[in-house]
């Protein structure tokens, strides 16, 4: 056995081939004479599986030989996260290393990581206060009148709500998905 390859057959220097445990006769019409059959293999494939971990999706797929190295997939870009590494777990704490050989089919998960979403509120009329930062995809509350400081609401004016560039957000709270 040859670890890393198949074994495909024998072949002598003629370039004849015989199947493994063939019993073949005169070979050599030589008496006594010498023949050497050399083995014949074929290397190993495996593939490479890149998988988005959230969706469990199938990105790409690549095969490669035994003992040689991978090449690093690029993912799509995710609009609100950065792409973080390959990982050898869906649990995602095992970073994957492209110098690493592969040696069996491997399946490798991508890691996203939501970016920082700087929140400032305006008022309308130039005031403008800072709403502290969040991670993209996560909930935001919205501040009442009461949690505003004192010169953000004009004087004489109840705070009736948000928006975000044209659109009235409802509720007191906005999960962060726009970037």
């Amino acid at each position: 056995t040859r670890v890393g390859y198949t074994f495909l057959n024998w072949q002598d220097a003629a370039g004849t081939t015989y199947t493994d445990a063939q019993t073949v006769r005169n070979l050599t019409d030589v008496a006594n004479g010498t023949v050497t059959l050399t083995a014949q293999w074929k290397i190993n494939t495996y593939d490479v599986t890149f998988i988005d971990v959230e969706t469990a999706t199938t990105l790409h797929t690549q095969t490669v030989d035994y003992n040689t190295t991978a090449t690093e997939h690029t993912p799509a870009a995710k609009p609100g996260y950065t792409f973080n590494g390959w990982y050898t777990d869906a649990d995602l704490t095992q970073k994957f290393a492209f110098t690493t050989p592969i040696t069996a089919n491997t399946t490798l998960y991508g890691k996203y990581e939501a970016i920082d979403v700087v929140i400032t509120l305006d008022n309308g009329n130039g005031v403008t206060e800072a709403g502290g930062t969040q991670k993209f995809g996560t909930s935001y509350g919205l501040p009442n009148q009461d949690r505003l400081p004192a010169n953000f609401i004009p004087a004489n004016s109840i705070l009736t709500g948000w928006k975000y560039n044209t659109t009235n957000l409802t509720g007191s709270s906005v999960v962060l998905d726009t970037t």
